[in-house]
This record gives C-alpha cells, structure tokens and sequence, in this order.
C-alpha cells in the first residue's frame, strides 16, 4: 500500500502562512542480490524537508554501476495555474545541491547510474522551479534500486613442489579477473587419508586479499608420507562473487616422500686424510670412519654422515641432501666459527633428530644456519660454541633439545623456531630462540 508523507512548514513574513507538499510514495523496489555492503538495501524511507520542499534517501555505501531509477508521475490537484512544475532532478550531498543528471519532465524516469563508489551519501529529489508559498501538490512517485552487477574473478592454484619428509608444502592462489577486490583466500590441506577432501583439514591458513594478485599460504611441515591435497577459497566481497580451486584440482596436490639419502655414489668407512669435496649430482654416505677434513658439499651435492667423526668442520652449500647422526664434528684450531656450516638449502636438513632416528651429535665449535628454505631439524646435539640460526624461511626451523654452551641466537626466520617441546639449554638464548 503506497506511502504518504505531508511535508510542511510555517514562514513569517506579514502573517504565517502553511505551505506544503503531499507526496504518495510506492515502497522501495530493489532488484538484485543484497549485498553485504548495504549497496542499494541501505536507501532509508525519505525524508521530507519544510524548507525547501525535497525529499532525501541516504546509503551508507552505493557501489559503482548501482542504477537508481525515479519514477514520477503528474502532479495532481489542486495545482493552482500560477505555479505548473516542470519537472523533478537529483542532487547529491546537500539539500540544495544542483542537478546530477538532466532534469525530467513529469510524468517521467530519471535514471541515475553511480559513477564511483560513494559512502554515507545523500541523494535528494525536488520539483522545479520550487513550490511556492502557500500551494499544496501532491505527486506519486516510485524508487527502485538496481545493484552494480557483481565481478566473476578466477582463482588459479599451484601446490608447492613435492618433499621430503621434514620439509615444508604451501600453496600459492592467483585472483584474476576481480574488480578491485577485498576479502580473504582460505587455504585448507587435507592429508594422504583423505582423497576426497571430505574430512578435517590437518591445515588451515587465509591470506588477505588487496586486489587482483598472487597469495601464498602460510607452510606446513606434513607429520608423515604420502599425498596431500590443497583447496583454495576465495570469500568474495561486495563487488566481486567467490571462486574456488577444489579438492584435487591440477597442481594441487603434493607427495612427502621418506627422509632417505639417495643411493651413494660414493661409501667412506675406517680412516681418510682430507680434505673431502662432494661435487653437484654426488652422494657420498660417511660410516663408521674418521675423516681428516675439511668436508665441503658444493650445491647438488649429498652428504649422509653416521657414527662417525670428523675433523677440521664440515661446510655445506645448498645440498641435495644432508643428514648428521651419532657423530662428533670438530671445527678448524683456531677457527670455531666453521664447526657446521649450512647455507642455502632448499632441501630438509637433519642435524639430530633421536625421534626419527637419528641421534644427536657432538660438535665442537660453532654451529650456523643460514638462509635455508626446505626446512630443517636440529635436535639433541652438544654444541661447545654458539649455534646461530638465521633468516630462514617456507618452513619453521625445528631446534630442539640441544644443549649449547654459548648463546644459542635465532633472527630473521619467517616462520620462528620452534622446539616441538623439546626445550633447549643454553649458556644464552636470544632473538627468535629466547624462548626455545
């Protein structure tokens, strides 16, 4: 049943004289979906306004593309012929603002489509030229209010490369396609036991989204083998519908395979005079055996050491693989800084870990991390220097249950250490580790 308002008003001048304007409304007709943002749905009922004889609809927020449509029809009596309206017109802001669009004759349709984004807007309609004093008109008239039609943006996917186990996976989600779009991706990874995706995920993460762009995930460290599945699920926002990358979608799924050294190309036991190079696509498994060193491993290269001992400080640079178990390594005389040296691993790293059998190790000298990005384990060793794990990333370096007898130094790793609750011993713990 239409809606009518009598806007009215009292000016003194030789007497009071009442003036006003009767105006028959129809509800607000919008079209579309509602949206969150209260685009079109936020219009309020009108106002009416005694001075200048207009009426308002306010919105919190209007949407770019919204269309808002105002229907009139004539004026009807009593119109006294010394004043015949024109037309009607928008304004937007104050109530005497000018025109937006053309003005229209009555009856007639004024079509508004909002340019830009607008907030805590006014938008007025009014008669023209404005109603004299002392006339009473009355008019129907009929809003509706479309919204901008929302945005399909897709979401591409690509998991991480698969790993060995102790190394980290993520997930990597390109929006495309959206009109400046906001909300969050959600990321879910489902474990080997889950095919379908139809259980708990073992691992939730969301990245914020600030327009069209790629977002990573933050990375997990699987608990054990086998395939894992990745889902990615963008929210959608005002202006923009949601999208998805299902459950075993191409290039979302990666395989954690068994922490196990390649095949040697190389076998050392019993006693060897250094120094020792393993060189790129080389993999050399030390047993049992004293090694004058130094050892170096040049990228590509595989050093598994086992019960053994080792002089004068092993140096690795981005390993294929690198394992230290049950041994004691000693730096240069006079060099401690070179016990372990261990940077740009790309590859887990295992210096130590009993509870995946691999006992801890024995190092005397210092030991540092550095730059690492595959993930790494240090656990249960006797340090007799300082250990320094530094600005490692993609997975949370494991320090656990080491006893250091110098200042064990953590910063710059994104994510932090951590020690799986193992805590470690320390003659000093500082930055990242203080509290390992």
């Amino acid at each position: 049943m239409p809606k009518t308002e009598r806007i009215s008003r009292r000016r003194s001048v030789v007497k009071t004289v009442l003036v006003s304007l009767v105006l028959v409304l129809t509800p607000f007709v919008v079209a579309g979906p509602a949206l969150a943002s209260a685009s079109c749905d936020a219009l309020n009922d009108p106002s009416g306004d005694g001075i200048y004889f207009k009426g308002r609809f306010t919105a919190s927020f209007l949407q770019a593309g919204d269309v808002i449509t105002i229907t009139a029809g004539l004026p009807v009596s009593p119109t006294p012929s010394n004043y015949v309206p024109s037309g009607f017109y928008l304004g937007i802001g104050s109530f005497d603002a000018p025109p937006i669009v053309p003005v229209v004759k009555f009856p007639g349709t004024l079509v508004y489509t909002v340019p830009q984004d607008l907030t805590s807007v006014h938008l007025n309609w009014a008669t023209t030229p404005s109603i004299p004093d002392g006339i009473e008109v009355s008019a129907t008239w009929q809003v509706s209010c479309q919204n901008a039609p929302k945005a399909n943006p897709t979401l591409s996917t690509q998991a991480s490369p698969s790993v060995l186990l102790g190394g980290p996976v993520y997930d990597t989600a390109t929006l495309a396609g959206g009109n400046t779009p906001t909300g969050t991706i959600t990321f879910r990874l489902y474990g080997p036991d889950d095919g379908t995706c139809s259980g708990p995920a073992a691992f939730t993460t969301a990245a914020t989204v600030a327009g069209n762009g790629s977002y990573a995930s933050s990375s997990f460290t699987p608990p054990a083998t086998g395939t894992y599945r990745w889902t990615a699920e963008y929210s959608g926002d005002a202006k923009n519908n949601g999208a998805s990358s299902p459950c075993n979608a191409a290039n979302e799924s990666v395989t954690v395979s068994p922490f196990v050294a390649p095949t040697p190309t190389s076998t050392v036991s019993g006693n060897v005079a250094g120094p020792v190079t393993v060189a790129s696509g080389q993999s050399l498994l030390v047993t049992g055996s004293e090694v004058v060193g130094p050892i170096t491993v040049q990228s590509g290269g595989a050093l598994q050491l086992v019960n053994s001992k080792v002089t004068n400080g092993i140096v690795v640079t981005n390993p294929s693989f690198l394992s230290l178990c049950n041994s004691q390594v000693a730096a240069p005389a006079g060099n401690p800084s070179q016990g372990v040296v261990v940077n740009g691993a790309t590859t887990p790293l295992r210096i130590g870990d009993p509870a995946n059998g691999c006992a801890g190790n024995r190092i005397a000298g210092d030991v540092r991390l550095t730059s690492n990005t595959g993930g790494l384990t240090l656990g249960a060793n006797t340090v007799s220097g300082n250990v320094t794990v530094d600005n490692n990333t993609v997975g949370a370096p494991v320090v656990k249950a080491n006893n250091v007898f110098k200042t064990l130094g953590c910063a710059g790793n994104n994510p932090a250490p951590v020690n799986s609750g193992q805590a470690n011993t320390a003659s000093t713990k500082a930055g990242q580790c203080s509290a390992l």
